[in-house]
């Protein structure tokens, strides 16, 4: 238990925060260089978009133009191409994992994750020969949001990119340059706007721009206008409840993303500039410091800790947690699970600590085995349950393992006991550990899982091809034909069908062998995607 315990930092009086190594050797630690590129990863573990910084100057051995390169959570390329298209103002993902690509037109332009081209909207359609400054893209777990910032200083919003209708927000008074910073938050109700200008801050809705004024000092009062000071950094969480402020004093404020509760204003100097605010699920506010090699994270209410970074990293915000992405690892920060913490904390005296231990001494046929199962006494049933949540939590498989041999032997004394939730969690580990092998590279956490769906991760590995594996995944988790298997195998029949350089005869008989004994297969969208690929005789096999 001490390993366990040897990358916890103690955070306030009874927590911790801990980093987990997801990949220590990432295939691309030989191609890419961090420092003179954006990384932009994917939710949940998923794909990043590496792009050159434009604004760094670096010598170019290639064509001038934009390259776009795709990768796994592992640094596993997936694709690479040329942006040929208009000027790029920005990237970005959305809730599908799709690529969006805001050109300066004002034209959004959407890839699949193998640079594939597949369809295009525009934000200002009816403002012809208006550029675009700059634009933004967020998203949640169902819906992806896509602002636009226009030369005539106007903010244009689609809420939902499927929905493909655009609003145009109220005017902002004396916007007459560039904003400092602007980004989306996504509240219960609406979509708002936050925008740092000069020394002004607005919350734009489509009804109103309200301005906003954040106090950094103690003394401060929501009335004083020049309490705002200048905005020069916004992180917003990823589940957009909670924001945090850094204005020109490296003051940071935190609180909620409506801006009507403050948590936290963190004072003490900083030895050197923050070079990225990303926060670390909802506990606190990662700071990544370049030249001191330190990520800091701010805890929302009290306290700090810091890791030690040597190596460039970008820093990218979960629901719990904050991935740290390097040239040669990739990192999860997060505050320690309360079921993990009450096991493997130091001189722990809880129920499924002790059933740990149990569970161990039997292993060894340790007579003390017995003694601790009499610690655990009327608390087993809570022991039992404690050791298969904290299991989810852990990325490791050999203390996966310790945790649910403990909870396996834990449940013999419980004659009564419903074995449900053992039995799902043991299915469900086993495609997380699948899915987070380095080949696959989708690294992501039983609580993010828990988030989006089984069959959203489903999803995600038919979007990046693993069609054997999915259909694995979803047999292993008895996942029903038509949300699993038929709908996989769907998928991967659209794709073939589309590979001309591959003979119709016999991929009508390969696709007839490998759908035949399942139901619930829309032949009829097979046939579509074959014809409108110009496999017309393909099509009417189908």
């Amino acid at each position: 238990m001490s390993l366990l315990t040897s990358e916890w930092v103690p955070y306030g009086t009874e927590n911790y925060f801990r980093k987990l190594e997801m990949y220590s050797d990432m295939y691309w630690c030989n191609e890419i260089d961090i420092s003179t590129s954006v990384v932009i990863a994917a939710p949940c573990g998923g794909p990043v978009i590496v792009i050159r910084d434009r604004t760094k100057l670096v010598s170019v051995k290639t064509v001038g133009k934009p390259i776009i390169s795709v990768y796994t959570s592992s640094g596993k390329i997936i694709s690479s191409f040329v942006w040929s298209s208009g000027h790029l103002i920005n990237l970005g993902w959305s809730n599908n994992e799709e690529i969006l690509c805001c050109q300066d037109d004002g034209l959004v332009l959407i890839y699949d994750l193998f640079g594939n081209y597949q369809h295009t909207f525009s934000m200002i359609k009816d403002r012809q020969g208006v550029k675009l400054l700059d634009a933004r893209i967020a998203s949640n777990f169902t819906r992806t949001i896509v602002a636009v910032l226009t030369e005539t200083y106007n903010i244009f919003v689609m809420n939902d990119i499927t929905k493909v209708k655009v609003h145009i927000l109220p005017d902002i008074p004396d916007m007459n340059i560039l904003p400092n910073l602007w980004e989306i938050i996504l509240l219960e109700r609406q979509t708002n706007i936050l925008i740092s200008t000069n020394h002004s801050l607005y919350s734009v809705s489509h009804a109103e721009c309200k301005q906003q004024f954040i106090g950094f000092n103690d003394t401060d009062h929501n009335n004083d206008i020049s309490l705002t000071n200048s905005i020069k950094k916004i992180s917003i969480s990823a589940d957009h409840k909670y924001i945090a402020l850094l204005n020109n004093d490296n003051k940071i404020w935190i609180g909620s993303t409506d801006l009507r509760k403050v948590y936290r204003i963190y004072k003490k100097p900083f030895s050197g500039s923050i070079d990225q605010m990303a926060w670390c699920g909802t506990e606190g506010v990662a700071l990544y410091f370049r030249a001191e090699e330190t990520v800091m994270i701010i805890g929302k209410i009290e306290d700090q800790v810091s890791f030690i970074y040597t190596d460039p990293i970008w820093l990218v915000s979960e629901i719990d947690c904050v991935r740290v992405i390097g040239a040669f690892s990739n990192d999860m920060l997060q505050l320690v699970p309360h079921y993990v913490q009450e096991i493997f904390r130091i001189n722990s005296t809880s129920p499924s600590s002790y059933l740990v231990e149990a569970s161990k001494q039997f292993e060894r046929r340790n007579h003390r085995a017995n003694e601790y199962i009499h610690l655990v006494n009327q608390m087993l049933e809570t022991a039992v349950d404690h050791c298969i949540k904290a299991a989810g939590h852990e990325i490791d498989t050999s203390t996966q393992k310790l945790l649910m041999k403990a909870a396996q032997f834990g449940k013999t004394f419980l004659p009564n006991w419903n074995p449900e939730q053992y039995i799902n969690l043991c299915r469900l580990l086993r495609v997380l550990n699948a899915v987070r092998d380095p080949k696959i590279g989708i690294s992501i956490t039983y609580p993010q899982l828990q988030k989006i769906s089984v069959q959203t991760l489903l999803d995600k590995l038919v979007g990046q091809r693993h069609y054997y594996l999915a259909l694995q995944a979803s047999s292993y988790i008895r996942m029903s034909s038509n949300l699993g298997s038929s709908r996989i195998l769907t998928h991967w029949a659209k794709f073939k069908v589309k590979q001309t350089q591959v003979d119709r005869e016999q991929l009508a008989i390969t696709i007839a062998d490998k759908l035949g004994k399942y139901s619930g297969v829309s032949y009829h969208s097979i046939a579509e995607i074959a014809a409108n690929s110009g496999r017309i005789q393909l099509a009417i096999k189908v």
